[in-house]
């Protein structure tokens, strides 16, 4: 990826006319996600994929229970999130590619970022968390 000053630079050069850049990232199914997150936790990950329909209202109930809970017995998904994954938004980021340089992390190294992140922020237990070497 190139400097940040640089794509600002990209974004704003003259005559250019107004622009919008949607910034890269990774677009994976649930299967796909498990199958990254078992490789960077360097064990199993067991999971079912079920469909938005069957989730969606079991959530919206469990949206409500969770926020009389106290943050340490959270469930750490909402309906909000299947929703949006129910939709399966895909959107054109090749000009931030192609114009701008710009190319996403690999996905290994983002969720071992997020686990890293889960467990100094206190969110993620340490024994939970996947290998963080």
């Amino acid at each position: 990826m190139r400097d940040v000053a640089a794509v600002i630079r990209a974004v704003l050069e003259p005559g250019r006319g107004p622009r919008r850049f949607v910034v890269p990232g990774h677009h994976v199914t649930g299967r796909e996600l498990y199958s990254t997150l078992s490789r960077v936790a360097g064990r199993r990950l067991p999971h079912v994929d079920l469909p938005a329909g069957v989730l969606a209202p079991q959530l919206r109930a469990t949206d409500h229970l969770m926020a009389r809970l106290p943050a340490r017995l959270r469930y750490p998904a909402e309906s909000e999130g299947v929703e949006i994954v129910g939709r399966d938004t895909r959107l054109d980021d090749r000009p931030a590619r192609t114009e701008l340089g710009i190319v996403p992390l690999p996905l290994e190294d983002s969720l071992r970022d997020t686990a890293r992140w889960l467990v100094g922020s206190g969110r993620l237990h340490p024994a939970r968390a996947p290998a963080l070497g």
